[in-house]
């Protein structure tokens, strides 16, 4: 660790007409997007009081791009780090002098999840002097106590760019990993698509500013390759197809014991893709095509209520019939692999605990940045 701080870049450039010069950035304790955020959301671990809480970032000018907190504060590691959870720029500066200063600070102009940084081409100038190891990484959410329920969840934006013209897809995949850490049940509910089979992986990365930027099928680099469950060499990220539609929903359902799911590697800050056309498993082809919706896994309170119900009509897919039969790989860290994404770009998966630390959050129209070192 460098420094002991976490630098946090902010791009202007397609922020648009701001209502104030100043404005504030405030991480929230959920990964949930759809979740009415208030006082009481603010991310603060420790209950400490309004000034000191570590949700409040900090107060970003138009012309300031490059904030420094003190990673004591905040930090991309450990049981209290901000992967997946939620970050929002309101319209005007947080002043916790104030009374009400959550009220004073407006309106919520953007909101994101904060996920893994695909940094091939992707790291803003003002960092790239930090990052001298290749792509960097090591963040982590982890999973709390065994013992306790896991939950997460992925809000799908479409991307216009590929999905069929007319569409309008939205929803979510929950993922649950009961106590043991065992086994994750995968749930979804989507919206705006037509009712054939399509696609659906976890990528490496929870970049989703653009189709090519959410790097390869999560994997173990060099010892798993595309296929579909039950195959035992698979990449973590093969989740099969949507295909089960009721009044025009489309439903999913799985589980498994394949992922890892443990405070090194598991699935918080990555993304979801669900894809242009069925994946037939082929390894060469990429038959499914490219991302038309994509979201950011993120972290959900062991309290939090499923936020839906899967009809008790849908099934299991036809070739997962129990958790239990799928084979656990060995559960060792990558340390560095060259592979062609899934959707056809080559991209670097480096993970080691020596490197810097690289985030991105996508916001609609701008992109923000961390870096702990």
């Amino acid at each position: 660790m460098k420094n002991s701080q976490t630098y946090i870049y902010f791009d202007p450039t397609n922020f648009g007409e701001a209502p104030n010069s100043t404005f504030a950035l405030i991480a929230h304790n959920t990964g949930d997007t759809t979740k009415t955020l208030d006082f009481n959301t603010i991310f603060n671990p420790q209950n400490q009081s309004t000034c000191e809480k570590p949700g409040v970032i900090g107060n970003f000018g138009i012309n300031s791009t490059l904030l420094q907190v003190d990673s004591t504060k905040l930090t991309l590691v450990g049981p209290n780090s901000l992967m997946g959870l939620l970050v929002a720029i309101y319209e005007f500066p947080y002043n916790c002098n104030e009374t009400d200063a959550y009220l004073a600070a407006g309106n919520i102009i953007s909101k994101c999840v904060i996920g893994y940084a695909n940094s091939i081409g992707n790291v803003p100038g003002v960092l790239s002097g930090y990052i001298t190891r290749g792509a960097p990484n090591g963040a982590i959410k982890e999973m709390g106590p065994v013992g306790i329920v896991h939950k997460a969840i992925c809000n799908f934006i479409q991307n216009d760019a590929v999905a069929p013209e007319g569409s309008n897809i939205t929803g979510s995949l929950y993922f649950e990993t009961d106590a043991s850490r065992v086994v994750t049940y995968v749930y979804g509910q989507i919206y705006g698509f037509n009712g054939s089979a399509h696609g659906l992986h976890i990528h490496t990365y929870g970049d989703i500013s653009s189709t090519n930027s959410l790097g390869v099928h999560w994997k173990l680099p060099a010892k798993q390759e595309h296929s579909l469950p039950p195959q035992m060499v698979r990449d973590y990220g093969d989740l099969g197809n949507v295909q089960q539609y009721q009044n025009d929903i489309a439903y999913y359902k799985y589980c498994t014991n394949y992922f890892p799911s443990n405070d090194t590697v598991n699935y918080i800050g990555r993304s979801v893709g669900l894809k242009e056309y069925q994946d037939l498993g082929d390894k060469a082809a990429k038959s499914f095509g490219l991302t038309m919706a994509s979201c950011v896994i993120g972290y959900l309170d062991p309290d939090t209520p499923r936020p839906f119900e899967v009809p008790s009509s849908i099934t299991l897919p036809p070739d997962v019939t129990s958790c239990y039969p799928e084979p656990t790989p060995e559960p060792s860290q990558p340390q560095s692999s060259e592979s062609s994404d899934s959707d056809g770009i080559s991209t670097a998966s480096h993970i080691s605990s020596t490197n810097p630390i690289f985030i991105v959050l996508s916001f609609t129209t701008i992109i923000l940045s961390f870096l702990f070192l």
